[in-house]
């Protein structure tokens, strides 16, 4: 009964049937069996369901190593905005406050929020600055868009030597 196990693309070419089911299978073995496995894949949404703790290599580097919890934390304060209007002069403003953006669409804008500001700072600053606000929603980013993310603010960089895991005391899944 080997207490880790070792998962290559585990859901890869399965049907949607065939992946739920072994989805479902790797949680029980973690719950109730008490077994730690790794799971190597691409499909980012089965690691969002099954692991307590993500580490996203990049080039044989290691980019980020985390919980996967504090992953979907990290976009708690992101947002998508639709703008009209005077969008340079709002976005100059965003910058003056150094507030991270990209421009995504033509009139919509990504940001994250320091956790200290408020949406409503936003609408102040496009009255301000001759904008409007048509849309604001949360960007609920998936590890997917978080990995992209990753790579935008690193693309040519080396983040450090690859990391040696420590074996896990208690069960990691």
């Amino acid at each position: 009964d080997p207490p880790l196990l070792l998962l290559d693309e585990p859901t890869s070419g399965l049907d949607p049937a065939g992946r739920e089911a072994m989805l479902s299978l790797l949680s029980t073995l973690a719950t109730q069996h008490g077994k730690s496995f790794i799971l190597c894949t691409h499909v980012l949404g089965d690691v969002e369901r099954t692991c307590e703790t993500t580490v996203i290599l990049h080039k044989g580097k290691v980019l980020c190593q985390e919980r996967t919890e504090s992953l979907r934390q990290q976009r708690d304060n992101s947002y998508r905005l639709t703008v009209e209007g005077d969008t340079q002069a709002f976005q100059q403003k965003l910058e003056q406050l150094q507030i991270t953006w990209k421009l995504a669409e033509r009139d919509v804008v990504l940001m994250t929020l320091p956790e200290t500001m408020q949406t409503d700072l936003l609408f102040r600053l496009a009255s301000e600055t001759g904008a409007l606000i048509t849309e604001l929603r949360p960007d609920d980013d998936d590890l997917e868009k978080v990995f992209h993310r990753l790579l935008d603010q690193s693309p040519n960089q080396t983040v450090g030597e690859p990391t040696l895991l420590p074996f896990p005391q208690e069960p990691v899944h």
